[in-house]
């Protein structure tokens, strides 16, 4: 397996783990507590070798007392399924984007506002004002964020260039039902979407159903969507893939407290240490793509101002749907003073 494919599942686990504990299972004294996990990374991956050395440390530091069961290659479903299947208490956990965020919090799709925060620099800069304030919304909703991380800048993978925003509407491009701003963006740009859970894409994009999908580098390698046949990559970004590490509050606040304190010591060591390698995964991921013989597409200057214009009206259109006016114009103020 390459080293690109290594750095990524190492970054993905920082990056997107999301624990929601459905059923409430206080822990006794002397108890051990298994969290279910939902994942849609191959069962044999490396991924999965991560996963199972962080429950190896969580394991170590809680005497035990805590450890994961994992359910991958996503056989519990999509975001949607897994929050779903949560609620009811059939599953604990899960990893889930920004998207998948958006549906315990909507105002976290200000994050994936076209066009606001598109780099790691501007990205940076909003969580340090920002996330205090996410945390606190997220425990109204009784949930405990435990970590934030991400996973990569986005980009257009698509069967023909893109040069301009008419280039997609010639193309069938991927909609992921739980990403309102994906699905916005695609309806300004004129385009007609195909709906479909991430475990479908990879079939419809080699049944050529699907032209065109957003995604990370490092993800389109670990999805394996990198052996289809879809030939172009874009240069331009467009944001950074954002996850987070949480739990339902009532479970946290139910564990043991040197529990609670080992869960958090390790998401935040976690976190920090694989920040920059995710970056860098996700940039050698691209660099050996391209190397590898996917063609380069570029915006041309019209195609830029076009663009530009979509993502003002998709960003206006999301104010009191998903997020405020005012959430919004405070965020943009935060990321255009980090250019």
């Amino acid at each position: 397996m390459s080293r690109t494919l290594r750095l990524t599942t190492v970054g993905l686990i920082a990056s997107l783990v999301l624990c929601i504990p459905g059923a409430q299972r206080p822990a006794a004294a002397g108890k051990s507590v298994e969290i279910r996990v939902a994942t849609l990374a191959p069962r044999n991956s490396s991924f999965m070798r991560e996963f199972k050395r962080l429950d190896k440390r969580l394991r170590k530091q809680t005497n035990g007392g805590v450890r994961f069961k994992l359910y991958a290659s996503g056989v519990a479903g999509d975001e949607k399924d897994v929050l779903r299947k949560m609620r009811t208490g059939q599953l604990d956990a899960a990893m889930i984007t920004s998207d998948g965020l958006g549906l315990i919090l909507p105002e976290v799709n200000v994050l994936r506002a076209p066009g606001v925060v598109t780099n790691y620099k501007q990205l940076e800069a909003v969580q340090n004002v920002m996330l205090p304030e996410f945390n606190e919304s997220f425990e109204k909703k009784g949930v405990k964020l435990i970590a934030w991380g991400e996973a990569g800048e986005y980009r257009l993978f698509s069967r023909e260039p893109v040069s301009q925003p008419s280039d997609i509407r010639k193309m069938r491009p991927w909609l992921w039902p739980s990403s309102p701003i994906m699905k916005e963006t695609w309806r300004a740009i004129g385009a007609t979407p195909v709906p479909l859970g991430m475990g479908e894409v990879y079939g419809a994009v080699q049944t050529r159903m699907v032209d065109l999908v957003e995604s990370t580098a490092i993800a389109y390698v670990a999805l394996q969507w990198h052996t289809t046949d879809l030939a172009y990559v874009t240069e331009e970004t467009s944001g950074v893939l954002v996850g987070a590490w949480v739990m339902n509050k009532k479970s946290f606040d139910a564990l043991e407290p040197a529990w609670q304190e080992a869960m958090l010591k390790l998401a935040s060591a976690n976190n920090e240490s694989t920040r920059l390698q995710t970056r860098k995964a996700d940039r050698d991921a691209y660099k050996r793509l391209v190397k590898r013989g996917l063609k380069l597409s570029k915006l041309s200057p019209a195609g830029s101002k076009q663009m530009e214009g979509i993502r003002q009206q998709v960003r206006k259109r999301m104010v009191g749907r998903v997020y405020s006016a005012g959430l919004l114009a405070r965020v943009q103020k935060i990321a255009d003073a980090a250019k």
